[in-house]
């Protein structure tokens, strides 16, 4: 008997215990609770002049940090004494951080040339993203990254581009002044003429057949504009080589050589006062072939690979509105070359 009211009495203390136990778990204590409640909006786009609050759980949240893409942004701060600091060349910024002695910040400006958002903060938990001004010619996307003992949230959100009248027309490209050069060397054994006939035959080849001069443009950000396709791309320098008397060595200088720009690669002539063996690229090779021959070339061409870095200045006539865009430049240019013939049977 008293065995059994030893085992009762420990069941019910048990029972009690879980019945405790369970009642803070459904809520009796509060302080017990985490606020887990996911951010009021977490992929969203602004418009030009619009803003969108978010709102976001603050229990065991450790820091706030702003973020945006494609280009670097002067962030200036407005903490809650009314001073102010900015941060210049940054693209992403602290709000807030629990391990840093940050004041309580306000609002926040992020700046470049063609984008201006702000956040304002009217107490911790909300955020306001206000997009005041977009002329880069694309949408920029950002992020607020919620960093809590626990877990990680992200709000992306996307400032829309302006939209604007007329077309943008490339007027100039300016280079900075360094360029970096390569060097490539080929031999080509390719070249073949084939007589089957009964007679010799006279044959020739010119070599600026396979020695052009190669040279590319690449303005990535140039594809975020609608650019006037209806008016002639401008004249524009690109780096070369010439051969002088005072040329001590093969490298790539700004020498008044002009093309048109171009968004696909471009193909022009070489130039003779580049070869630093005196051949010239328009030199015509002729060849006598006996019958049931060939003549086969043996050539070598050496090239010097030029890259440049540069701005390439786009403008809209209708809105006044213009943009330095970042360009690359580069050129694949002969400088030297052997060529000869060697006649052979047809059957090797």
């Amino acid at each position: 008997m008293q065995f059994t009211f030893l085992f009762m009495h420990t069941y019910c203390l048990k029972l009690s215990f879980l019945l405790f136990a369970l009642l803070l778990l459904t809520g009796c204590n509060n302080d017990i609770f985490i606020d887990d409640t996911p951010p009021s909006s977490s992929d969203f786009e602004i418009a030009i002049g619009e803003g969108k609050e978010v709102t976001f759980a603050t229990d065991y949240l450790r820091s706030i940090q702003l973020q945006l893409d494609r280009f670097s942004y002067d962030w200036t701060t407005y903490n809650e004494y009314g001073y102010t600091q900015t941060y210049n060349d940054y693209t992403r910024l602290y709000l807030m951080d629990v391990s840093s002695s940050l004041p309580f910040i306000s609002r926040v400006e992020a700046v470049s040339n063609d984008l201006t958002v702000e956040f304002v903060q009217e107490k911790l938990g909300k955020i306001k993203i206000s997009s005041l001004k977009n002329i880069s010619g694309e949408n920029v996307s950002g992020r607020i990254k919620l960093e809590y003992s626990y877990k990680t949230e992200y709000v992306s959100f996307t400032i829309m581009r302006e939209e604007e009248e007329g077309h943008y027309i490339i007027t100039a490209l300016t280079y900075e002044p360094d360029i970096s050069n390569d060097f490539r060397t080929t031999t080509s054994n390719r070249i073949t003429i084939n007589n089957r006939g009964p007679n010799t035959i006279t044959q020739s080849y010119c070599v600026e057949n396979i020695c052009h001069i190669y040279v590319r443009f690449e303005t990535p950000s140039l594809r975020n504009f609608d650019i006037d396709t209806d008016s002639e791309f401008p004249l524009v320098e690109i780096p070369t080589y010439i051969q002088t008397a005072e040329t001590e060595m093969v490298t790539g200088k700004f020498n008044g050589e002009k093309v048109r720009y171009s968004e696909e690669l471009s193909y022009i002539k070489p130039l003779d006062s580049t070869s630093v063996n005196g051949l010239s690229f328009s030199a015509v090779y002729p060849v006598e072939i006996p019958p049931m021959s060939a003549a086969i070339s043996n050539m070598t061409i050496s090239r010097i690979i030029m890259t440049a870095k540069g701005s390439l200045r786009i403008s809209n006539p209708i809105s006044g509105r213009s943009h330095d865009l970042p360009t690359t430049v580069t050129v694949i240019q002969p400088f030297f070359y052997t060529f000869n013939w060697k006649i052979s049977p047809l059957d090797e």
